[in-house]
């Protein structure tokens, strides 16, 4: 065989080698095709400019509900969805209890809260010149249970919560609702803005005594006391904190079963792919043993619910 015929023969097999595998199927889509389109209900709690960009907007799972106290926000949220089916948002302030509370409304909108800003930092961090009150307003306040309630107690997967400070009030009103949801994305202060309250710490130990996970800190928020300086300088004052429940401790009943799909999803979403495939992985098989070596500091495996 000349060494032109050999030449060519290898081309041939080169050119014969298997194609390449096509790329997998992203997970939301497998747990859309799985729950169906719109199957994932969100609540998005403290609405205003509506979170166009957020993580767990999930398309096309997502069905988000919406709270904005504010009726003028709120109407211009709906009427930016107006061609949604999977989109809504309600003129509700919430809260722990039924009752009136008082809504400082601050320079910008977005940092008005029921709790009174402490106007004294305004005047050490420049960025926090926003946090003045220009004036107060009473609200009528809703527990999300109450709410949860009147909606037929849909299953709600993920609750979304900004609201300035009064955050574990809204959570303690919807503990009902809690104990099917799969994961929360709350904003957490490490230094009061706001007069009384709650802070990351009072936070954490409520979702941790309900069975979630820190999962995530986002936007680890700095402010320095001059202006202009890096985001990452000065006193750390906010976080966004997101807790999950961990896949691993989740049964084989259907409820376990959809909760480790929604799960699988938001960790996409997350960009954590080895946890959302082994999370979807196991949306078919029993709970895994957990060992000594799972468990956080300071807790045995025996004592995890």
């Amino acid at each position: 065989m000349s060494l032109a015929r050999r030449w060519l023969n290898k081309l041939g097999r080169w050119g014969r080698r298997a194609p390449k595998a096509p790329p997998p199927v992203p997970v939301r889509n497998a747990v859309a095709a799985a729950l169906g389109p719109g199957a994932l209900l969100a609540l998005n709690v403290g609405a205003r400019w509506g979170d166009g960009g957020a993580w767990w907007r999930i398309a096309p799972l997502v069905t988000i509900v919406g709270f904005e106290p504010d009726q003028v926000e709120c109407d211009r949220l709906n009427a930016l969805c107006a061609d949604s089916a999977r989109e809504r948002y309600l003129p509700l302030a919430l809260g722990a209890a039924v009752q009136d509370a008082e809504l400082h409304v601050t320079f910008d909108p977005a940092c008005s809260s029921l709790y009174p800003p402490i106007e004294a930092l305004a005047d050490r961090y420049p960025a926090l010149q926003q946090i003045r009150r220009v004036e107060t307003r009473t609200v009528r306040l809703t527990p999300l249970d109450d709410w949860w309630q009147s909606e037929g107690r849909p299953s709600v997967d993920f609750v979304k919560l900004d609201t300035q400070g009064s955050e574990l009030d809204i959570l303690r009103g919807g503990q009902t609702m809690l104990v099917d949801c799969a994961g929360c994305e709350i904003e957490v202060e490490f230094s009061p803005i706001y007069h009384g309250q709650p802070l990351f710490t009072d936070v954490d130990t409520f979702m941790r005594e309900r069975g979630f996970v820190l999962w995530r800190l986002h936007e680890l928020t700095h402010y320095p006391e001059c202006w202009p300086r890096p985001r990452e300088q000065g006193r750390l004052i906010w976080s966004s904190a997101v807790y999950l429940r961990d896949y691993r401790s989740l049964g084989t009943t259907d409820k376990e079963r959809r909760q480790r799909l929604v799960l699988a999803a938001l960790l996409e979403a997350l960009d954590d792919h080895e946890a959302a495939k082994n999370c979807l992985a196991g949306a078919s098989q029993g709970p895994a043993t957990t060992t000594a070596a799972d468990a956080p500091p300071g807790e045995h495996a025996s004592s995890r619910s």
